[in-house]
C-alpha cells in the first residue's frame, strides 16, 4: 500500500514492524538471529560505546546530578531489602580491590567470616575460629595453622551435616605437613 504522506507511512511500518516483534515467529527470528550473531554483535556494541563514551558519560553525570536524592534514596531501599547480596558485593568488591579471588566454597551463615584458604579459594568459618591464630595470606604467617583448624571445623561440619563435598581430610593433611 502506497501512502502520499511519508509520516503516515513511517507510522504503518512501525505498527507493523512492533507487531511482527512481538508474534511468536518474529520472537524465534530475532532470537535466532542474536544466538548466530553474538560475536558481531558484541564488537558492534563495543565500538559504539568508544564512539560515544564522552557522550555517555555527560548523560549519566548529568543524569545523576539532576536525580541524585532519588538515586540515594533507591540504593538505601535496595540495601535493606537485598542485605545478602549487598553484603556478597561489598565482599567481592573488596577481594577484588585486594587481588584476592571470590570462589566460594560454602555458604554464609550468620556470625561467620571469609577466610581465604588460598589466592582464590574462599571459606566462611565461625568468626572466633577466623581470630584465634594471627594469620596473613601475602605472607604465608599462620596460614597452615588456621587453614588446618578451618578444615577440621569444616569437616566435623560435613559430618554433621553432609552440607559440604570436599576431600576435607587430605587438604589438612597438606596442609600441615
Amino acid at each position: 500500500m502506497l501512502y502520499k504522506d511519508p509520516e503516515k507511512a513511517k507510522e504503518n511500518n512501525r505498527k507493523a514492524s512492533e507487531k511482527y516483534h512481538h508474534s511468536l515467529k518474529g520472537k524465534e527470528t530475532i532470537r535466532h538471529y542474536y544466538e548466530t550473531h553474538k560475536e558481531q554483535i558484541k564488537e558492534k556494541n563495543r565500538k559504539r560505546y568508544q564512539t560515544f563514551k564522552e557522550q555517555l558519560k555527560k548523560q549519566h553525570k548529568g543524569y545523576y546530578d539532576t536525580h541524585k536524592e532519588q538515586l540515594k534514596e533507591e540504593k538505601k531501599n535496595w540495601k535493606k531489602e537485598h542485605p545478602d547480596e549487598w553484603r556478597e558485593r561489598c565482599e567481592e568488591r573488596n577481594w577484588l580491590r585486594r587481588g584476592l579471588g571470590k570462589n566460594r566454597k560454602n555458604k554464609w551463615f550468620e556470625g561467620s567470616e571469609a577466610h581465604h584458604e588460598n589466592f582464590n579459594d574462599v571459606w566462611y568459618i565461625p568468626k572466633e575460629l577466623h581470630h584465634s591464630v594471627y594469620h596473613d595470606i601475602w605472607t604465608g604467617r599462620g596460614m597452615a595453622e588456621v587453614n588446618a583448624k578451618a578444615f577440621e571445623w569444616l569437616n566435623n561440619q560435613r559430618l554433621a551435616d553432609g552440607s559440604i563435598q570436599t576431600n576435607l581430610p587430605n587438604i589438612v593433611n597438606q596442609m600441615i605437613n
